[in-house]
């Protein structure tokens, strides 16, 4: 901190955090700072087993008065639960004042920043302590081990946010959710999905095991079969795909369509009731409405330097193997 006050304004507040303690919420945050009405705001916590933090030592009215470190402790001060997190909201004007003063005189030989909470105490400023709404909140990285378990741990609150809200998971621990994913009523998704980006799904939507979904919107009572990539594609309602079937960025699926087994569409519109079901590649195309197309069909749209568009209008039907 100290390497940061020629730069740092003498006016407002600065939030002190950890870059590896990644799953602070902004909402714990901004009460954090709503807290800092004296000069001092800080984030605590009681845990069961505090060996090797910090402690938060109180006076018999339950003011803090110090943060004690582990080899700094105490026997009776080792006892105390409540421990630091290290995330602070300080006003700068007292980081200016106290981070000049800090000193190496403990049993690490190290500067702590936490010694400018006992240089507040002792000028009479009331530090307010306030807790996470989650205890990951806290939690460190200092492997990929660590990393991995955290991860896991962000992964099951998503889920269970998203089960409090209607969708069923067929296994909460085999889906990732890389993003947002917002979802209506009565959803289903099976093992091994991974929604990345913003994805809303909506209600009565089913989804297969295996599938990666990022950027899309899929509408009601859509059925995505196994293995499918949906890539910024805006599906319908009541809308098939797949299996192994690969929507590319630009791609709209009207309502009641169908596209099926080893599909692959790109920056093309299918109509409403029509039917992509084997075996083809529709690229740069609009599909007009209960259109048919048969197996192996391709729309070959590029010359060596330009795309064109392809147009097949209602009611067409286009048989097997077609270029």
């Amino acid at each position: 901190m100290k390497v940061t006050l020629s730069e740092l304004p003498k006016e407002g507040q600065s939030l002190i955090l950890y870059g590896d303690v990644p799953l602070v919420s902004c909402q714990t945050l901004a009460t954090l700072q709503a807290a800092n009405t004296e000069g001092m705001s800080m984030l605590t916590l009681t845990v069961d087993n505090p060996f090797g933090l910090g402690r938060i030592k109180r006076d018999k009215d339950g003011n803090i008065e110090a943060i004690v470190e582990q080899k700094d402790a105490s026997a009776d001060e080792q006892k105390i639960q409540e421990i630091n997190s290290g995330i602070y909201c300080v006003d700068n004007a007292l980081l200016h004042k106290y981070l000049p003063k800090l000193s190496n005189d403990n049993a690490q030989q190290e500067y702590y920043l936490t010694d400018i909470v006992k240089m507040a105490v002792a000028e009479g400023i009331n530090i307010v302590a306030i807790e996470p709404e989650h205890t990951f909140e806290i939690e460190g990285v200092n492997n990929r081990q660590q990393l991995a378990s955290l991860e896991r741990t962000w992964q099951g609150k998503l889920v269970a946010d998203l089960q409090e809200a209607g969708v069923q998971f067929a296994d909460p621990t085999r889906v990732d959710i890389r993003g947002t994913l917002t979802a209506g009523q009565d959803v289903f998704v099976d093992v091994g999905v991974v929604f990345e980006g913003d994805c809303v799904l909506g209600d009565n939507v089913y989804i297969e095991a295996g599938c990666v979904i990022k950027n899309a919107h899929i509408d009601n009572a859509c059925h995505i079969k196994p293995y499918c990539v949906i890539d910024r594609a805006e599906i319908g309602a009541g809308v098939d795909v797949g299996p192994f079937a690969h929507l590319r960025p630009e791609t709209v699926l009207s309502d009641n369509s169908k596209v099926g087994n080893f599909v692959e569409i790109k920056k093309s519109t299918v109509g409403h009731g029509s039917k992509v079901n084997h075996l083809s590649y529709i690229g740069d195309t609009t599909i007009g409405t209960e259109v048919n197309v048969g197996a192996g069909v391709i729309t070959c749209n590029y010359d060596g330097v330009n795309k064109s568009q392809t147009i097949i209008e209602d009611n067409a039907s286009l048989a097997r193997t077609q270029v």
